[in-house]
């Protein structure tokens, strides 16, 4: 589906479109004005900033943790007064229990869209490289429903992510990109 130029009011359309049509997985939508465009999008949902890591151990293996039955990459909500470094750095280490860590660059920032109590939420996670020690033991945080927390060798990667979210499989995209 391509929709060019939008107006402010086909965005709630195209959202009910998404929850409704099930088959309906992409829809294009083209202006000149693309900050314009998100802005618009964006105004119809709560944005909350998250942050999270990509961490690598000494043995380029990579930290996932396993919640709610997916693989996922450690990852949370931004605190008031807090750097998006801080909190993702913070995030891996609640989430993990890995302390040492050595922030690295940024690697990405993924959008991703949900409803909770009924509020559209718009989700912007900032995507940072970490670098961990595998020595350490791993503590899931069982309280944010984290039941697994595993270095992930390279090779075995391709398994995970097929239990994964389409936003963590593009962070990993892009890593193996660098």
């Amino acid at each position: 589906m391509f929709l060019g130029n939008p107006t402010h009011q086909d965005f709630p359309k195209l959202l009910e479109i998404f929850q409704t049509h099930l088959v309906v997985q992409n829809v294009f939508v083209g202006n000149s004005d693309v900050e314009k465009l998100f802005d618009q999008f964006a105004s119809n949902f709560t944005v909350l900033d998250a942050a999270g890591g990509v961490v690598e151990n000494e043995k380029g293996e990579f930290l996932m943790i396993f919640r709610r039955n997916k693989w996922d990459l450690p990852k949370g909500k931004v605190e008031a007064g807090e750097t998006l470094e801080d909190a993702a750095l913070r995030e891996v280490q609640e989430e993990t229990g890995v302390a040492e860590l050595q922030l690295q660059k940024h690697v990405v920032t993924t959008y991703h869209t949900y409803t909770q109590d009924s509020v559209p939420i718009l989700k912007r996670t900032h995507w940072y490289a970490m670098k961990g020690m595998s020595g350490v033991p791993l503590v899931p945080q069982a309280e944010e429903g984290i039941v697994k927390a595993e270095w992930i060798k390279p090779k075995e990667l391709p398994f995970y992510l097929v239990n994964t979210f389409n936003n963590i499989q593009d962070v990993f995209s892009i890593i193996a990109k660098r």
